[in-house]
């Protein structure tokens, strides 16, 4: 038992070199008119922690609701407009069709892409990343009283394995929230936000009612675990008008939730899930649709917004409040959404008009932040597109009860393209296709119980497993800048 447990630490160190570029890629875009000016999809990559902007063929229109995740380099892997997932080739993944299933998928599918703001996330599944991962989900509904509402919840299951060569959806659909069957005609729910529990590994999941101050907590863990939390009821009931957004801070100790009236900020317990202290902050005027919110790296600011107003707020302050740090003379012309800190630390909005541009507010929180309602110039229109992203690269919570399978961030990236090790499942011969070979400083393979049957201070191109049981064994691959690529192979004859 105690190696597997220390087997489990190691796959987990080494899948930290895999959690530094993850939200390096955004995109959005439509092609709606082939031909026509500014018909087309955009991607912008944070490579040197600047922004670039091209031109893409996603072969997807994106209308509110968009993700992407980006491999261990940064490049881009799969993406989503809430209808389909797609494959970096601009192929769909093998059974990647019939995302939120219902009227609005029918209506806007067939030419918008999906309108679930922050409706979608991808993540690691826990211990077995750069294998698996969790596509997190929200569709929407439409009624009479309501306008539009959020719910139910729901994840796909996706593999990077198939016989055709590139990933595959395994479960699709899965309702994450068990309690939905029964509240579902009768509750809304408001977007979701999800971090990382202060194991390391596992993601915590929380959804809130709308103008209820319930919020439902989900614990997404290793080997499929799934647990749904008692919920919680704490702080204001945040009746609004209007359906905001929610934010953990990115250390995790901290939660926002925002709506067009005011934003709930509390604490959060990475180890239990629970909340405490809660303090509710008005805006000074109420927005008719938007929501943003951005913690500043040290916790003692919050940014929100309304469609002509960006807000600031000084936690510290012993009766915290928003102040205006854009007014509306500033951005006029531009009606802002949705707000999102990129890995280059500027804010970035989403607007609801159709515009070939994204406003970015620089410098956000230093003295003298900088609002560019032109910001970046795209090459085509987009509208209500903007991602949304964990902190992908915070890890363990050190100190802390949970914090007890020995996690610890690996702090350089992976120098060259990702390794292919091929063929997998393998007969008698592993192959190594690496374009940095020399880099690399340690090639090992270990079993399932940890122990070593391959080691050598410096990388080969192939490996002999003939002599090795069927099984599950485990490579890995370190470079001298403290990098490591960990990839699982299976031996079958």
């Amino acid at each position: 038992m105690r190696n597997n447990v220390l087997l489990i630490a190691f796959m987990l160190l080494t899948a930290a070199s895999f959690a530094q570029k993850h939200d390096n890629i955004w995109l959005g875009g439509s092609n709606l008119f082939p031909g026509a000016e500014g018909n087309g999809n955009y991607l912008i990559r944070f490579d040197n922690g600047q922004p670039v902007v091209e031109s893409a063929a996603l072969n997807l229109n994106f209308e509110a609701t968009t993700a992407a995740f980006a491999d261990s380099s940064g490049q881009l892997y799969m993406y989503t407009n809430g209808c389909s997932i797609m494959y970096r080739t601009g192929e769909m993944l093998v059974n990647g069709d019939g995302m939120n299933p219902g009227t609005i998928r029918d209506l806007s599918c067939n030419e918008f892409g999906y309108i679930s703001s922050r409706g979608a996330v991808f993540i690691p599944f826990p211990g077995r990343e750069g294998e698996l991962w969790y596509l997190l989900y929200m569709s929407v509904d439409q009624t009479l009283n309501r306008g539009f509402t959020y719910g139910p919840l729901r994840y796909s299951l996706i593999t990077r394995y198939s016989a055709q060569g590139i990933p595959r959806v395994l479960d699709d659909e899965v309702m994450l929230d068990v309690s939905y069957a029964q509240v579902l005609n009768s509750v809304t729910y408001e977007p979701f936000s999800v971090v990382r529990h202060g194991n390391g590994r596992d993601w915590w999941i929380v959804t809130p009612e709308y103008r209820r101050n319930i919020y439902h907590s989900f614990l997404l863990g290793g080997d499929n675990y799934k647990e749904e939390m008692p919920d919680q009821t704490i702080g204001p009931n945040m009746k609004c008008k209007r359906i905001g957004a929610t934010l953990f801070s990115d250390d995790g100790t901290k939660f926002a939730r925002q709506q067009n009236c005011g934003v709930t900020v509390m604490d959060f317990n990475r180890c239990t899930g629970k909340f405490s202290n809660p303090v509710y902050l008005p805006l000074p005027a109420e927005g008719f649709y938007s929501g943003g919110l951005v913690f500043s790296d040290d916790n003692t600011k919050l940014l929100t917004c309304s469609q002509l107003c960006i807000y600031t707020a000084n936690l510290n302050d012993p009766i915290p409040a928003f102040d205006t740090l854009i007014s509306t003379t500033e951005i006029a012309g531009t009606s802002l959404q949705y707000m999102q800190k990129g890995p280059d630390g500027n804010v970035y909005f989403s607007t609801l008009q159709r515009v070939n541009r994204i406003p970015v507010l620089r410098d956000p929180f230093g003295s003298a932040p900088e609002f560019d309602p032109e910001g970046l110039v795209l090459p085509v229109q987009n509208i209500r597109s903007l991602p949304q992203f964990p902190n992908y690269r915070l890890l363990d919570l050190p100190g802390s009860p949970c914090d007890t399978l020995g996690i610890s961030p690996v702090t350089e990236a992976w120098v060259g393209a990702t390794p292919q090790i091929r063929p997998n499942p393998a007969q008698d011969i592993l192959y190594l296709d690496l374009s940095t070979p020399e880099h690399v400083t340690s090639v090992q393979l270990t079993d399932a119980l940890g122990r070593v049957v391959y080691s050598s201070d410096q990388w080969r191109p192939s490996i002999s497993v003939v002599h090795l049981p069927e099984g599950v064994y485990y490579l890995m691959i370190r470079q001298a800048r403290g990098a490591v690529f960990s990839e699982k192979v299976v031996v079958r004859r």
